[in-house]
């Protein structure tokens, strides 16, 4: 009989009464496969413990299933014992999942009954996904942005801790996030939560004594990849609900980050994932996320498996029905939010910079006609090509100073004067005395509803426009900023940091203007209220690209659930007549009704990274050629 038991950081397996003719070299090869070493002394095969639980019990199964298949019944140890009954739970768990989530995604009517702890009302369309997360127990939720995902997972949270199932949350999630974590759960349950966030090598020595009377645990998705044995010690000891938000970051198959976080998931208690498109860029996107929801089940097989049956369908194929009943998604129609408001100003270039631009067209045109792509790589440098082109025409019709200045968000060097007939307008471009006609009507504009006792928000890719916005235009009103130089948080600067200047916005309860890059601010940041109550419904965009994710990111931070019914949200977009600007406009007006069907639908890949503020190679080709049918219709056949 084979006595199967796990001895420090070994698993032994001895080969109690069977004869050395049984041991065979179907035998040999099966434990060769796991790097076992034979004793025969001993009579017994040794191998390392995996590191992680999926793979442990994976193990221990295999290994009892070969041994039964060839007529022998093991003796297992204790320990051994207590997984293999844990997965039989887990895989009973599985099937009730399966069930009670069809029948919860196919009700009407949602019978839901909030302990006392959560204080907040539900909305209508929140209850089933709420009832789903907590009955279902390891579930998705893929509600579009602005839909009170962090307020749903509370509410599962309250229902699973009144009944004893977990008593702390570990949110794994964007740095940007922490803030809104923390001031939801005061909006759910009344007071503010007694909280940490995990950070740096005090983490390995320290974690299960700074965790002990926190309930609300956050942390970065990189400190799980570096501090993995010290989370999974904190998992084991407690009942834990681990949340990955934005769980699309995980999506990588082969990510370092997402293969930390499967290897932790088995400890925890319970399971969340949050994000609002599941499936950014392809079918194989889901794999790691619902493998960290279910990690010992391999409930969508081995994830090339997986990849080869999707990319041969093109489609979730027989995968749909495994998934289908373990998350639920609010859709943005449902959410009954007041159509936003968008005031086009268009207006024409100030003079000088008109020449400016025109004659940087001019020379891109050129640039277009003669390169000969075959000597540009196709890979990383022809994408930075194509994306510098554009650049530069998103720069010249929002500010020639920008032309003349690095840009370390965008990794632009000053653009080179040769072949231009401009480069001194360029160069003393600020001596003229000539206000970029975006920046003039922005900070106009700002300055209007500021008198209207409103607050605004300034969005600009550039940050140089935040210092002429902040240092001349708008000197005198105080504006608050934020781009890629303020520091993330206290953890970085504890005086100044973003999280501090999004806060002292919202709680100012004057009119202020707040200027902020869509790339430091656009994802996981609410702008629109403060303890209840709508701050701000006011956004001027002076310039966009065609980066349509971080636009459509940007929009959300203030066009949200929790505002008053009837607040009006507007939008104010600046357009250069005659420049690229409108190319722009038109590309993103499309792209906001694709992500508007894409958000209305249940669950379905689509080329608009909604949540992805990366913009590949496909789209840069995409826009690329948009651009140069621009500059043809602009310049025909010029010399």
């Amino acid at each position: 009989m084979p006595n199967i038991f796990i001895e420090n950081d070994k698993i032994k397996v001895v080969l109690s009464n069977v004869k050395s003719t049984d041991i065979d070299y179907e035998m040999n090869l099966f434990f060769k496969g796991v790097g076992a070493i034979f004793d025969e002394q001993t009579n017994s095969f040794t191998f390392e413990k995996p590191p992680n639980m999926s793979t442990l019990i994976k193990f221990i199964s295999d290994i009892t299933e070969f041994f039964k298949i060839r007529g022998f019944k093991t003796d297992l140890d204790q320990n051994c014992e207590n997984l293999l009954s844990r997965q039989s739970k887990i895989e009973l768990d599985l099937d009730n999942a399966y069930k009670v989530g069809t029948d919860i995604k196919s009700s009407t009517d949602v019978e839901l009954n909030m302990p006392d702890i959560f204080k907040r009302k539900l909305l209508p369309y929140q209850k089933k996904s709420v009832k789903h997360l907590h009955e279902v127990g390891n579930a998705a939720n893929f509600s579009v942005p602005g839909s009170g995902k962090t307020t749903i997972s509370y509410g599962a949270y309250a229902l699973l801790k009144s009944k004893g199932i977990v008593e702390k949350i570990f949110v794994v999630c964007p740095r940007a996030a922490f803030v809104p974590w923390l001031e939801e759960f005061e909006g759910c349950f009344g007071y503010p939560p007694d909280s940490i966030r995990l950070e740096g090598s005090r983490v390995d020595s320290n974690i299960l004594q700074d965790v002990k009377d926190k309930e609300l645990i956050l942390s970065t998705y990189m400190l799980p990849l570096n501090h993995s044995y010290a989370v999974s010690t904190f998992l084991e000891k407690y009942k834990v609900l681990m949340i990955i938000d934005e769980s699309h970051n995980i999506k990588r198959i082969e990510g370092k980050q997402s293969n930390a976080l499967l290897d932790l998931a088995p400890y925890a208690t319970r399971r969340f994932i949050l994000t609002g498109t599941p499936m950014p860029q392809g079918w194989d996107d889901v794999w790691t996320q619902f493998t960290f929801l279910w990690p010992t089940n391999n409930i969508l097989d081995q994830a090339f498996v997986f990849k080869e049956h999707t990319r041969l369908r093109n489609n979730l194929g027989r995968y749909k029905e495994k998934i289908y009943p373990l998350f639920t998604r609010i859709s943005k129609k449902t959410l009954g939010l007041k159509e936003p408001k968008w005031e086009q100003i268009k207006y024409p270039l100030a003079p000088i910079q008109k020449r400016i631009y025109d004659s940087i067209a001019l020379k891109i045109f050129h640039e277009i006609n003669n390169i000969n792509v075959e000597s540009v790589d196709e890979g990383g440098r022809m994408r930075k090509w194509r994306r510098n082109r554009m650049l530069r025409l998103i720069q010249a019709a929002s500010n020639p100073t920008l032309l003349n200045k690095p840009d370390t968000e965008f990794d632009l060097e000053p653009i080179s004067s040769a072949g231009l007939d401009v480069s001194e307008l360029i160069e003393k471009y600020t001596s003229y005395g000539e206000i970029p006609s975006k920046l003039q009507e922005a900070s106009l504009m700002a300055r209007q509803l500021l008198k209207k006792g409103e607050k605004v928000i300034l969005w600009t890719n550039f940050v140089h426009n935040i210092d002429m916005l902040k240092d001349q235009l708008l000197k005198d009103v105080n504006p608050l900023w934020v781009d890629g130089r303020v520091p993330k948080d206290e953890s970085e600067d504890y005086e100044h940091n973003r999280e501090k200047v999004i806060q002292e916005f919202k709680e100012d309860s004057n009119p202020r203007v707040f200027i902020a890059t869509p790339a430091s601010c656009a994802e996981s940041v609410s702008l629109h209220k403060y303890k209840g109550k709508t701050v701000c419904k006011n956004a001027i965009y002076i310039d966009r690209t065609y980066n349509a994710a971080q636009y459509m990111q940007s929009l959300d931070r203030i066009h949200r659930i929790g505002m008053d019914p009837d607040t009006q949200v507007t939008y104010w977009l600046c357009i250069a007549m005659d420049t690229y600007d409108v190319l722009i406009d038109q590309k993103l007006k499309k792209k906001i009704q694709n992500m508007y069907d894409l958000l209305d639908e249940d669950i379905r890949v689509d080329s608009f990274h909604v949540t992805e503020t990366e913009v590949t190679d496909d789209e840069i080709k995409e826009n690329f050629n948009d651009f140069k049918e621009y500059l043809k219709s602009k310049f025909g056949n010029a010399d």
